[in-house]
């Protein structure tokens, strides 16, 4: 027998609504534990490399390195007192990629499974998993990748 998939369910005003949770509370938690300094790796090398456009060890990551670049220049000091230390401004820019990348995953469970709750709790818990929040708490690009990866399959199911 074929079996036939279920129709994509169509994104709705109301479900976007439902997803700013799995945006803004991700991105609120993040900022309340991220790292404000130097942490070990390569957070150090990337605050270096986004205040002067410079090349991080090979490959680069030049898309990052022009979004910390943004982030160096948008988040000052006088904004808020965390953002004194240029690394915690990588940090919160981690924050946010990582909670977009919640929000995306949001969408994307709410296409598979029909429902708001379980898309809203399937993002949640994937936003408190270990190794996720442990990468979003310092300047490092693999939550960018994270992002990225998220919205390729969002793009690919829409196809």
């Amino acid at each position: 027998p074929v079996h036939k998939a279920l129709p994509l369910r169509k994104v709705y005003k109301q479900d976007l609504l439902w997803g700013l949770p799995a945006l803004l509370i991700p991105i609120v938690i993040y900022t309340m534990t991220m790292c404000r300094t130097l942490y070990v790796g390569d957070s150090g090398e990337f605050s270096a490399q986004g205040t002067v456009l410079g090349i991080a060890h090979p490959p680069g990551y030049p898309m990052w390195v022009l979004l910390l670049k943004c982030a160096v220049s948008l988040f000052q000091p006088w904004i808020s007192p965390i953002f004194e230390h240029q690394a915690a401004r990588g940090a919160f820019l981690c924050a946010i990629v990582a909670g977009l990348a919640t929000f995306f995953l949001y969408i994307l469970l709410l296409k598979l499974s029909h429902y708001r709750t379980v898309a809203l709790l399937g993002s949640l818990m994937f936003a408190f998993c270990y190794h996720f929040w442990s990468q979003a708490l310092f300047s490092e690009v693999f939550i960018l990748n994270v992002l990225f990866t998220v919205v390729t399959m969002l793009l690919m199911l829409l196809w």
